[in-house]
């Protein structure tokens, strides 16, 4: 029963996450700071040698792992907050 309740709420995280995600990508501001971005990185990596342009990608890679993880983390962090603020607020209202 437990680890049905924690697949479900990772699912739902997952879910949510990328649904939150999908209509940030939308927005203006995150669309000019991602097109800055891929010129940023298109110049760096015009000015890397051929043979260490891994080292980019790989960091690039990292990074992007690594800010899924907060995101995911504080997200996460997020629901638990919202279901102890809901148990709180129960108890204040009997």
């Amino acid at each position: 029963m437990a680890e049905d309740l924690k697949t479900y709420i990772m699912n739902f995280i997952e879910a949510r996450t990328e649904e939150v995600s999908s209509d940030l990508h939308r927005g203006k501001e995150y669309i000019e700071l991602w097109e800055r971005l891929r010129g940023l990185q298109n110049d760096i990596m015009k000015h890397l040698p051929e043979e260490s342009e891994y080292i980019f990608l790989d960091y690039e890679d990292c990074e992007n792992k690594l800010d899924d993880l907060v995101r995911n983390t504080i997200y996460t962090q997020g629901l638990v907050d919202g279901m102890r603020l809901g148990k709180i607020m129960s108890r204040i209202g009997k």
